[in-house]
This record gives C-alpha cells, sequence and structure tokens, in this order.
C-alpha cells in the first residue's frame, strides 16, 4: 500500500495566494477564506448566501486542483483510497468534528476533477478523521492517502 501525505499549512496557501492571481488574472483579492489553512466549518459555509456557497465550492475545487499539481498526484485515478484528516488547530476550543467534515466535501470534488481519484463515493474513498490537535505556531490540516488500488 503506497501511501502519500499532502499538507495545507501557512506556506502552501502564501505560496496558492501567488499563483491564485495568475489562474484568476480579473480578481483583485485573494479570498479571505485561504488566509487560514484550515477550510471553513460547515457552520460557516451554511451561513453564506446560496451564491457565495457556489463561490466557495469552486474556488476550492480550484485550489484542490492546484494543490494535486503541487503534489505530483494529479492524472493517477486512483480506485480506491483511504483519506485521513488530521487537524491542527491553532487555539484550543471546543469543536465539532462533523462541521469539518466539510473540508472533505471542498476538496475531493477538486482532486476528482484534477483525476487524482475515479470519484468520490463510497466505492472509491474511504474516510477517517482523527481526533484534533493543537499546533500553536503551525495550525495546518495533514490528509493521508493510503493508495488501495
Amino acid at each position: 500500500m503506497k501511501t502519500i501525505k499532502i499538507i495545507i499549512d501557512k506556506d502552501i496557501m502564501e505560496k496558492y495566494e501567488v499563483d491564485y492571481f495568475k489562474l484568476n488574472p480579473r480578481c483583485r483579492v485573494f479570498p479571505k477564506y485561504f488566509k487560514n489553512p484550515i477550510p471553513m466549518s460547515l457552520n460557516t459555509f451554511l451561513n453564506l448566501k446560496r451564491e457565495a456557497q457556489g463561490t466557495v465550492k469552486s474556488k476550492y475545487k480550484d485550489f484542490a486542483v492546484w494543490l494535486a499539481k503541487q503534489y505530483g498526484i494529479s492524472e493517477r485515478n486512483f480506485e480506491d483510497i483511504k483519506v485521513t484528516y488530521d487537524f491542527y488547530f491553532g487555539i484550543i476550543r471546543k469543536r465539532d468534528v462533523d462541521n469539518y467534515v466539510m473540508a472533505n466535501k471542498l476538496l475531493m470534488d477538486g482532486f476528482v476533477s484534477a483525476d487524482v481519484l475515479i470519484d468520490d463515493n463510497s466505492k472509491h474513498l474511504a474516510l477517517q478523521f482523527n481526533p484534533f490537535k493543537l499546533d500553536r505556531k503551525n495550525p495546518r490540516v495533514e490528509l493521508t492517502f493510503d493508495i488501495i488500488k
């Protein structure tokens, strides 16, 4: 079984900010939801208006495609994969794990578009969310892809 680790931290978001304006030449402002490496929670997403929700999903899809290229995993078309999420927050606060399942929704659609995996349904994708951790100096999300097939 092959393992690929993807880390979304401040450094990768700063790198994406530079490329964002190349990919979106008409944009003048980097979206504020990309300032934090931890994707928005479900509660935050649901508080947005419908049009804004569509924009967020589209922008995260673009980000996931870019991320797949950065890690050299685009166009691999994995058939069977297990993705484990590890969230490292910068502050201690109670959080519901189910609110951060939104991260998977925002990222996996882009990974499917980048042909990282065939589809993000339960036939091809298994998910695991580990307990939240604290890292005051380096908040981040770590995705571990265990390639089964």
